[in-house]
């Protein structure tokens, strides 16, 4: 019982936790610095279970990638990729101004 009234206190604590670390500063808008294309690919890892080993084939699609640069919440010069669909990849050109929204996109920090 006793365990359960300090997991209920630390409840909250662990939440904002959770989500201070999920809130990333994510870029609204920016120009597309680069244009990365990822072909599918396909490949066979053997895997190994008791005495037995067995091909397991995975395959990755491909990917559409924008590089994009520009001002996050705090007024910091980033660049973030996104992960883009294929008719958007074909109508931005490098160098071109975007808009978007988080839930139309997904994105990855670039170094």
């Amino acid at each position: 019982m006793e365990g359960i009234q300090r997991l209920n206190k630390l409840t909250p604590l662990l939440i904002s936790i959770l989500m201070s670390i999920g809130c990333e500063k994510r870029l609204t808008e920016g120009h597309i610095a680069e244009k990365q294309y990822e072909p599918s690919r396909t490949w066979t890892q053997m895997q190994t279970v008791g005495e037995i080993t067995t091909p397991v084939i995975h395959h990755d699609d491909e990917d559409f990638i924008f590089i994009v640069e520009g001002f996050n919440a705090d007024n910091e010069l980033v660049k973030q990729s996104f992960y883009v669909s294929e008719d958007m990849y074909n109508d931005y050109e490098v160098g071109e101004f975007i808009y978007f929204f988080s839930d139309t996109m997904t994105w990855e920090d670039s170094e």
